[in-house]
């Protein structure tokens, strides 16, 4: 890792934490910020810039910037190292050959670097072949994608001149070539930037080598080279948005029905710390008008049921795990009467039609489960009612026999008078220990 940035901090205690997919912190780099003071008068203002070399940590999935216990800034560690070249070197990948094998700035795809393989500057060599890879480990039971993008320059014809890109085991064995590319040798002929994804689920749980290379598989009479930039692999196994941290609702759907539906929102740590799990955010579904504690058209006898609904399809991954799959998340609810604040949580086969879990308040005939934090649930409190802080519940919901089929996760909340709130977070597809994979 290197020069992550946060503009605008304010002075204290920092600290960037490694954590594992079960949430446990597996490394901690505290440090501080000072203040510049600029202007006249002078004001607090921050323009430092910190860089840090993060050790490889085995087992680390994602990293937390915190000032004191707030997370400020949360992502997963990428598992290619420097895929953009924005070090300005070959930080994380073996370079070789007779040819250019450089970082460059000449043309970047994205920033202000990218590789350079083959040809350009150096004298051509018959029979070379310049080359950059990296050996990386695919997390088991993932489904993985590799994305990268590439500009190849020939002068050569086509069977002479390759740029190719390997799949290769750790020991330099081929496993698959997505790209083999040569030109026609009407002079110099560009390929303008192009962008390959390829899938590497059928290597889950391996290491691998991700392999690019130039190759002048003849004489010296033409010239060829690439560019290499933005090299990515992305899990595509877990939900979109899974965790809210996005900030927004995106990849899930939002309902409801009555006089004010679709009370489902964003809440956010820095303002409602115990009504976040993990992160910056959770999700927050509220029956009760305009976010009061009680609907005023009952006041004047109108009767007036609201929901507040949010629902995700997630489709079953197929994965061959030692005990199975499952789908993990934490809920909190808030209610102020067990009869007219009503909360329900479901997950429904959509290819069968069967309901395969359920859990309620008590309100719902048949559903109960939900834990009901102390002094927040059923005591008819109306407008008193007090907000949950960290009383999470954790369900763990068998998938086996399910995959490939797709589920619909609902969250529900109902009222007419008194509150009647659910928050979500931390939703994930996960082994049977509770790790998300």
């Amino acid at each position: 890792m290197k020069d992550g940035q946060i503009a605008d901090v304010p002075i204290g205690d920092y600290s960037i934490v490694l954590k594992n997919n079960r949430r446990e912190v597996l490394y901690t780099k505290s440090f501080g910020v000072s203040f510049v003071a600029m202007g006249d008068p002078p004001k607090k203002y921050n323009d430092t810039s910190i860089t840090f070399t993060i050790p490889y940590v085995n087992g680390a999935k994602s990293m937390e910037i915190r000032k004191g216990n707030k997370v400020l800034f949360s992502t997963p560690i990428p598992i290619i190292n420097n895929g953009g070249f924005e070090t300005g070197d070959f930080t994380g990948w073996t370079a070789g050959g007779p040819g250019d094998h450089k970082v460059d700035t000449q043309v970047p795809y994205i920033g202000k670097y990218s590789a350079l393989i083959g040809f350009r500057d150096h004298n051509n060599v018959a029979n070379g072949y310049d080359y950059i890879y990296q050996t990386i480990e695919l997390p088991l039971g993932k489904e993985s994608e590799l994305s990268f993008y590439y500009r190849f320059y020939s002068y050569d014809y086509c069977n002479y001149d390759f740029f190719t890109m390997y799949i290769k085991d750790e020991n330099g064995n081929v496993l698959a070539t997505p790209v083999n590319r040569c030109l026609g040798g009407n002079g110099l002929e560009d390929t303008g930037w192009t962008n390959v994804k390829y899938n590497l689920t059928p290597y889950a749980g391996q290491k691998i080598q991700i392999y690019f290379e130039v190759s002048n598989r003849y004489d010296t009479a033409y010239n060829s080279w690439a560019y290499v930039d933005n090299v990515t692999i992305t899990s595509i196994s877990q939900p979109i948005n899974n965790g809210f941290e996005t900030g927004n609702l995106t990849g899930w759907n939002v309902g409801g029905d009555g006089c004010y539906p679709n009370w489902v929102t964003i809440v956010n740590i820095s303002s409602k710390p115990g009504l976040v799990r993990s992160g910056n955010y959770a999700a927050v579904g509220n029956a009760a008008w305009t976010g009061s504690y009680s609907n005023s058209l009952c006041a004047t006898g109108w009767y007036c049921p609201e929901d507040a609904i949010l629902t995700k399809q997630i489709k079953v991954p197929n994965y061959n795990i030692t005990g199975g799959i499952y789908v993990d998340f934490f809920t909190m609810i808030q209610t102020g009467s067990q009869w007219q604040s009503q909360v329900k949580v479901t997950i429904k086969d959509l290819n069968t039609g069967e309901i395969i879990y359920a859990k309620g308040n008590g309100a719902y005939s048949g559903y109960y489960g939900l834990e009901c934090p102390p002094g927040n649930c059923n005591g008819g409190q109306g407008n008193r009612c007090t907000e949950p802080n960290d009383n999470w519940q954790y369900h763990h919901v068998s998938l086996n026999g399910r995959e490939n089929h797709t589920i619909e996760l609902q969250f529900r909340s109902h009222s007419c008078c008194w509150c009647s709130f659910f928050y979500v977070d931390d939703v994930c597809i996960a082994d049977k220990d509770g790790a998300c994979i």
